[in-house]
């Protein structure tokens, strides 16, 4: 690449976090924490690369100008302190102890590999030409906050189109209601134990089924919302200033735990919940989700049983199974199933009941014509 090329990274936004005289001004990140911290990986990376080549005053150049302050101690030692369930992985990274093949270490060890394929430890001066490249031929826009709402800055930011998951701009959202100093209590204690709902193996988060779960929580109020406007309704909702983290944060815990149910993660206390709630999971219905979140709120407040709560989930699988084999359309299923949200009043099974059959619940007469006549074997709930 020409000598002259750049990269333009984006802007990196923080604010000034506690200045002490006497220690490094640390600063709090609102905005750009993975670009730093891949950035990090890559330079740990190139350090241990010389260390193993005994290119011992490049990997001292790398180490002390870019990863540690060498003369300090405990935390003060570290030049990026990510959040609280990243940060032991990252010590032992910039440490030279890390084992584990997740999170950050994998980007470390992608970037152990690639320096290797393209030629890059053939020499100490090729292996310093890309720390040249890292260290200055990188540019961003640093905007760093006194006294202003860093929350404003941060949505303008993601309205210009910054590619963030729903997931991560809401938690932002709700973190950055959260004094600094408090962050990883709260995360510790209360965001956390949300998303390990939705974690894979691995303690691997799925950004999707969680963002998922966020915008069913939203439906449920009857107002519906496309997928990628999940940010911009729990904004609306949840406005800077308005909200105490803390109180959100459990109502999601315990929402997260009924969606467990759900989808099966977990079992209701009722068996013919249960039974009733494996019908509609069968049919692949997950649009239906915010109602069943309206009907088990409703039960969890004693406005219901267990055994209205069963009956309702039997109607929407009712509802779906006998529109298939009748041969209507499901397309609309996704706003009805939000619109009845608004609908259901003290009887919210026989208002779910009311709004089903006004939107076409094929009868038995028509339904048992239909089945006879279907094509059972090739349609989409066959099972072998």
């Amino acid at each position: 690449a020409p000598a002259d090329k750049k990269h333009f990274l984006g802007s990196l936004v923080t604010v000034v976090h506690r200045a002490e005289p006497g220690s490094p001004t640390p600063f709090h990140v609102i905005d750009g924490q993975q670009r730093l911290t891949t950035l990090s990986a890559l330079l740990c990376a190139i350090r241990d690369a010389a260390r193993d080549r005994d290119w011992q005053e490049l990997a001292a150049e790398a180490d002390e100008n870019y990863l540690v302050h060498r003369f300090k101690k405990g935390q003060e030692r570290f030049k990026l302190f990510p959040r609280q369930r990243d940060r032991a992985h990252w010590f032992e990274l910039v440490d030279g102890k890390a084992t584990k093949d997740v999170g950050i270490v994998g980007a470390y060890r992608f970037f152990r590999r690639k320096m290797t394929e393209a030629g890059c430890l053939e020499s100490p001066e090729r292996l310093r030409d890309l720390v040249a490249v890292v260290t200055t031929r990188v540019e961003l826009v640093a905007i760093t906050l006194d006294g202003e709402n860093p929350y404003r800055i941060f949505k303008s930011l993601n309205s210009t189109g910054v590619d963030l998951e729903q997931g991560d701009l809401i938690r932002n959202h709700v973190f950055m209601a959260v004094d600094p100093a408090d962050q990883d209590e709260f995360d510790e204690e209360h965001w956390r134990p949300i998303e390990r709902h939705f974690e894979r193996s691995g303690e691997q988060l799925d950004g999707r089924l969680f963002a998922g779960f966020l915008r069913d929580v939203l439906l449920r109020s009857g107002e519906y919302l496309g997928r990628d406007a999940t940010y911009d309704a729990f904004d609306e909702r949840y406005q800077h200033g308005e909200f105490e983290p803390v109180e959100v944060a459990k109502e999601l815990k315990i929402l997260a735990e009924v969606y467990d149910i759900i989808r099966g993660r977990a079992k209701h206390a009722d068996a013919s919940v249960n039974e009733a709630l494996r019908s509609l999971a069968e049919l692949q219905v997950s649009t239906s989700w915010p109602v069943v979140l309206r009907l088990m709120e409703a039960e969890a407040t004693g406005l219901i049983t267990a055994a209205d709560l069963a009956r309702g989930v039997r109607a929407l699988a009712s509802f779906v199974l006998r529109r298939l084999v009748c041969g209507d359309s499901s397309r609309a299923y996704s706003r009805w199933f939000c619109v009845v949200c608004k609908t259901l009043g003290t009887e919210p099974v026989a208002d779910l009941e009311r709004f089903l059959a006004s939107k076409g619940w094929p009868g038995d007469r028509r339904f048992a014509a239909a089945f006879v006549a279907m094509d059972l074997y090739n349609s989409k709930y066959c099972r072998p």
